[in-house]
């Protein structure tokens, strides 16, 4: 009989986690590919735009959560990020595979395989093990791939970009990856709208200082939603090169949290 294994990523999932989702399961073919919860603004026009029918993506809720054998997790290690998939976690003989980029933090899920490697996206590592296995990939993955590298570096201009990025990507680009595809999706340009709040941001921005770390922290009140609102805090700390940044946002009477950090001292995915 066939085990039931399910490939998935963290809530709000982005290209990095979609990428490395779709890498997951030319390592494990027989793997349903599942989203725990919603995925972010760009992501979800990509997908409907180029990836229509190419991959069979399902939600946690179409999927019996108490049969799941194993759980491929890529892209976050935490248990309280992969929505009610979590709840799997509690079935006998479940086998959990991690692939990751990010620095441990308390509450991490424990693997019975786990591939962490400190690069700046998981796609990278997830495109050296397709590399190092010889597994072929079409121009179309290698877009997808390149997409998921691209986001999660800044197009490889962060800090937290290493030359394996960098390896990655140029095969990938010896694979056939769409670089005005990646440039399309994967675009740094703020509407206007965008640019009034990063400017309001930065008016309400202050600097702390906990334990010798500097510490910004912003807000803003807004009446309506906006998606992709990460994007522009992600803007901020470039522009003014900050270390850690919290921003507080009242958007639509929910207040959201969003919080960066380019330093080891300050996790705050732990925070």
């Amino acid at each position: 009989e066939q085990q039931m294994r399910v490939i998935t990523t963290h809530i709000n999932a982005d290209f990095d986690g979609m990428a490395s989702m779709i890498a997951a399961q030319k390592l494990y073919p027989d793997a349903l590919l599942v989203f725990p919860g919603s995925q972010e603004k760009t992501l979800r026009d990509f997908i409907s735009q180029t990836l229509l029918y190419k991959y069979d993506f399902l939600k946690a809720k179409q999927v019996a959560i108490s049969e799941i054998e194993m759980l491929i997790v890529v892209d976050t290690r935490s248990s309280s990020r992969i929505g009610s998939l979590a709840a799997c976690l509690k079935n006998p003989r479940l086998q959990v595979h991690l692939y990751d980029h990010h620095p441990k933090s308390d509450g991490d899920l424990q693997g019975d395989l786990e591939i962490i490697r400190d690069v700046g996206s998981t796609t990278t590592l997830m495109t050296q093990l397709l590399r190092d296995k010889k597994i072929d990939i079409s121009e179309e993955e290698a877009t997808i791939f390149g997409l998921g590298i691209y986001e999660d570096t800044g197009s490889l201009t962060y800090l937290t970009t290493c030359p394996d990025d960098l390896r990655a990507a140029a095969w990938l680009l010896e694979k056939g990856a769409k670089l005005d595809v990646i440039s399309q999706f994967v675009s740094h340009d703020l509407t206007s709208k965008q640019v009034s709040y990063l400017n309001d941001l930065l008016t309400s921005a202050n600097q702390i200082t906990i334990q010798d770390l500097p510490i910004v922290i912003a807000t803003l009140s807004i009446g309506e939603y906006v998606d992709d609102f990460s994007l522009i805090v992600k803007r901020l700390m470039t522009m003014e090169n900050l270390d850690t940044l919290f921003t507080l946002v009242s958007m639509g009477g929910r207040t959201y949290l969003i919080a960066r950090s380019r330093v080891p001292d300050v996790n705050v995915g732990v925070i």
